[in-house]
């Protein structure tokens, strides 16, 4: 299959909404941005705590019986197989 990047680049070349010079300097920042990403990844180290949301906060207060995996009552769910 041919990638998705390579169908539209030819696109855009087709159409001139850029020239291939053009393409080619954007791919080059492009590729500029995610390896400058890329070796900053390396040096970032993070918590646990750190990727807890609000939302799982809430989720991780909630009162749960560890043998219950659903709010739906265990004779429903054996009801329906």
């Amino acid at each position: 299959m041919t990638p998705v990047a390579r169908i539209y680049e030819k696109q855009i070349l087709e159409e001139g909404t850029m020239t291939v010079e053009e393409v080619d300097a954007r791919k080059k920042d492009i590729r500029g941005i995610l390896e400058a990403a890329y070796v900053k990844s390396k040096d970032l180290h993070y918590k646990a705590e750190d990727w807890i949301t609000e939302e799982w906060s809430k989720i991780l207060k909630m009162d749960h019986d560890p043998k219950r995996i659903s709010s739906v009552p265990i004779d429903r769910l054996k009801e329906v197989g």
